[in-house]
C-alpha cells in the first residue's frame, strides 16, 4: 500500500493561494483595481484515493465537485467585478507563468 501523510494540505494551499495573489498584484496596480482574496481549495482527482481530512479549514473536493462548487459560490457582498481588460491580463499573465521554465529544476 503506498500510503502518504502530509502535515497540513490546508496550510500549503493557503500559503499557494497567497502566491497566486502577490503574483497577480502588479497586474491589479497596472489597472488601478484592488486585487481581491484569493480563495484556498484542495482539488482530489484520484477517483480511488482515500481522503481523511482531520478538520480541514478550507474546502475539500473531488474533481468531479468543482464546477458545481464555483457554481454556486456565494461572492462577498463587496467583491469587485473584474473588467473584461483585467481578467485577460490576469489569464495572459498565469498563462505565461505556465509557460515558463521552473528555476528550481531548471539548474538540475
Amino acid at each position: 500500500m503506498n500510503r502518504r501523510e502530509i502535515a497540513s494540505l490546508s496550510k500549503q494551499a493557503k500559503r499557494n493561494a497567497m502566491a497566486i495573489r502577490n503574483t497577480l498584484a502588479p497586474i491589479f496596480n497596472e489597472h488601478n483595481a484592488k486585487i481581491p482574496f484569493v480563495n484556498a481549495l484542495l482539488v482530489f482527482t484520484n477517483r480511488n484515493g482515500r481522503l481523511n481530512m482531520k478538520r480541514p479549514t478550507i474546502p475539500v473536493l473531488r474533481s468531479a465537485e468543482v464546477v458545481r462548487f464555483i457554481r454556486n459560490y456565494q461572492w462577498p457582498k463587496n467583491h469587485p467585478v473584474a473588467s473584461p481588460e483585467l481578467t485577460r491580463a490576469m489569464v495572459h499573465h498565469l498563462h505565461l507563468l505556465q509557460q515558463a521554465p521552473d528555476k528550481s529544476t531548471a539548474s538540475r
